[in-house]
């Protein structure tokens, strides 16, 4: 019997995929699509017999638009519960894909990053000023090493307006203000599995953080 195709999507339903009208759109779009398609097969295991993931094209008015899809033969039953266990797809991008996408490295320097600021976050909890002064340096020294010297300078007002309160004894204000900061860079980290706001090695963009950050949410 002749198979059949299904057309799952061209990537994970919650992140911010290749928009037609991109200068790199059509680039990007079969990138992700083939990305995502190893992804599945990760998360749902391989493909059973008498079936198979493709990366489909189809011509459009403005072009090739790829998408991932299922190819199988109707009156395999494996085949039918593969493509309907395929068939929300997943909502976002794994560390694997992520790399495959360029944003690995980025997402790795942010969670080292965010550990030492975890480590400047409990000596403030614990009202050592010593260990917090020494938590704070590592921190601008370690996100200089991470990132970059122009990129750090985005972030450098915010760890500097933490520093200049432990320096004045004002844990308390230090504290909550840390604690933004790391909601703050969770934010950043979802950026970057979107592809939204970093790009080759360096922090091109990042959120606005006041210096006197409130309480956090």
């Amino acid at each position: 019997m002749k198979a059949e195709t299904y057309v799952i999507c061209s990537g994970p339903f919650e992140e911010d995929l290749a928009v037609v009208g991109d200068p790199d759109f059509s680039e990007r779009n079969l990138k992700e699509c083939v990305v995502y398609a190893k992804q599945l097969a990760r998360e749902f295991g391989e493909p059973p017999a008498r079936s198979d993931l493709i990366v489909k094209s189809e011509i459009r008015d403005f072009g090739v638009f790829w998408t991932v899809a299922i190819r199988l033969d109707p009156e395999s039953p494996e085949a039918v519960a593969y493509a309907n266990r395929l068939e929300n797809g997943s909502p976002r991008w794994d560390r694997i894909s992520l790399e495959e996408l360029g944003h690995g490295s980025v997402i790795n320097n942010l969670d080292a990053w965010q550990a030492s600021l975890y480590t400047l976050i409990q000596h403030l909890n614990a009202g050592d000023v010593d260990a917090s002064h020494e938590a704070v340096f590592i921190l601008l020294v370690q996100g200089l090493g991470l990132f970059g010297e122009g990129p750090m300078m985005q972030f450098f007002p915010v760890v500097d307006s933490i520093k200049g309160k432990i320096d004045r004894s004002d844990l308390g204000g230090a504290l909550r203000q840390a604690l933004v900061f790391r909601q703050q860079l969770d934010e950043v980290k979802v950026l970057v599995c979107r592809g939204a706001a970093y790009t080759g090695q360096g922090i091109q963009a990042s959120p606005t953080i006041p210096p006197d950050a409130g309480d956090p949410l």
